[in-house]
């Protein structure tokens, strides 16, 4: 659309196994206490739309699980604001139990994802998602507002929705945190989509692509 001529895009590299190695004990300790943690990772920036998650949560916490709590990992440097604004937003709400962590270290990152029973995207503008690739790397369901390339990365795993309807998302989210067949058929649907994503050589497909701009260096 913009008139380059062949454009292409680069794979990914992930560390998908840097997730199961260490976990922090600290924070594990902290959010595994028995309440349904709904998780979110992700900068705090607008374009996450964090606010939605809030209020998908508070219909969550006051008519479906009480015993629960809404967690987001990531940074807010340049953000202050709009984190300012979450906050006013979550006691607008009454909202018992949210919790901003800021950035974390690989092992407290490890940990939260451990904790995490479901984890919410209302993100309106993504590119290739990392944190939902690694949602199912740790076996957490993703349910994700489908928007920008968060269809694309989840493949036909995880649950889209199209419609920000925070009472049904609440109920949905219910359904999903709890033991039974809707969970463990969306978690089936991660596996494999995260098996398609292990075979593929990625690092094969990474030099392919620059081969040509590295034969004249």
């Amino acid at each position: 659309a913009l008139g380059y001529r062949n454009v292409r895009v680069l794979p990914l590299l992930l560390d998908l196994e840097g997730l199961t190695t260490e976990i922090d004990r600290r924070t594990r300790r902290r959010f595994d206490d028995g309440r349904v943690n709904v998780l979110f990772v992700g900068r705090c920036a607008p374009n996450k739309k964090i606010e939605d998650a809030l209020r998908t949560f508070y219909h969550f916490q006051k008519t479906v699980e009480p015993a629960s709590r809404f967690i987001h990992v990531g940074s807010f440097a340049g953000t202050e604001r709009y984190y300012a604004y979450l906050l006013a937003q979550a006691k607008n709400l009454q909202l018992d139990a949210v919790h901003f962590l800021g950035p974390a270290t690989q092992s407290q990152l490890n940990a939260c994802y451990r904790c995490a029973r479901v984890f919410l995207c209302m993100s309106e503008h993504e590119g290739f998602c990392i944190p939902l690739l690694e949602s199912m790397a740790c076996g957490v369901p993703v349910l994700a507002y489908a928007a920008a390339a968060v269809p694309e990365t989840l493949d036909g795993a995880g649950i889209l929705f199209r419609e920000k309807n925070h009472p049904l998302l609440a109920e949905l989210l219910g359904r999903v945190a709890q033991a039974g067949a809707l969970r463990d058929a969306v978690l089936r649907g991660q596996a494999e989509r995260l098996a398609r994503y292990r075979r593929r050589d990625l690092a094969a497909e990474l030099r392919e692509h620059l081969a040509p701009l590295l034969e004249g260096a």
